[in-house]
């Protein structure tokens, strides 16, 4: 609980064997208040159901980033930054190889799409609470574009992923002093 999120990078759950093994551990860290989000895409043959804190099946629905989109009303898309559809999902933006991989085709509930692609209606994105704590499956390849890009749209992108929900609230015993406290505050 002392993190303020977890975040997965690319096939982790793919190539990460300490992962695989532990995501018990990642779903408890969820359901007692923490965020868990894959910040690129995971691999759909390898994938377990089971991986996130509810059951979630992947398949291979590869997308380029001339699809378009729909964004949920969610705060995910407006804070810290203001994300909006064609600025910062729209052709181009991703550069020239897949926008999206190995994906959920539905999201069953208590998942919610976050974003969708306007052809297929395929959740590209998905959230769902779990306990006291939220976890976001993207399927969008953010790091990978914004390692071929470099786009200051991606980096927001990655930004809001990464920190659209907050700190956790520091409890007593990490209190490192007096000092810390007042800087936390500011």
């Amino acid at each position: 609980m002392k993190f303020d999120v977890i975040a997965v990078g690319e096939q982790a759950y793919h190539t990460n064997a300490d992962l695989k093994d532990n995501f018990k551990v990642v779903n408890e860290y969820v359901e007692a208040g923490g965020y868990l989000v894959t910040v690129d895409f995971q691999q759909d043959s390898t994938w377990n159901k089971n991986y996130l804190p509810h059951p979630l099946t992947l398949l291979d629905p590869d997308l380029e980033d001339n699809v378009g989109v729909e964004l949920a009303d969610h705060d995910l898309f407006k804070k810290p930054n203001k994300l909006e559809a064609d600025k910062h999902f729209g052709a181009g933006v991703w550069g020239n190889a897949d926008f999206m991989a190995d994906g959920p085709q539905k999201a069953p509930v208590p998942w919610i799409p976050l974003v969708t692609d306007k052809q297929n209606k395929w959740p590209m994105v998905v959230g769902a609470e779990a306990g006291k704590g939220y976890v976001i499956l993207n399927s969008l390849q953010i790091i990978q574009a914004l390692g071929r890009t470099g786009k200051q749209e991606l980096s927001e992108v990655l930004h809001n992923f990464l920190f659209w929900r907050g700190q956790l609230a520091v409890k007593g015993k990490w209190k490192l002093a007096t000092k810390w406290g007042k800087l936390k505050g500011q």
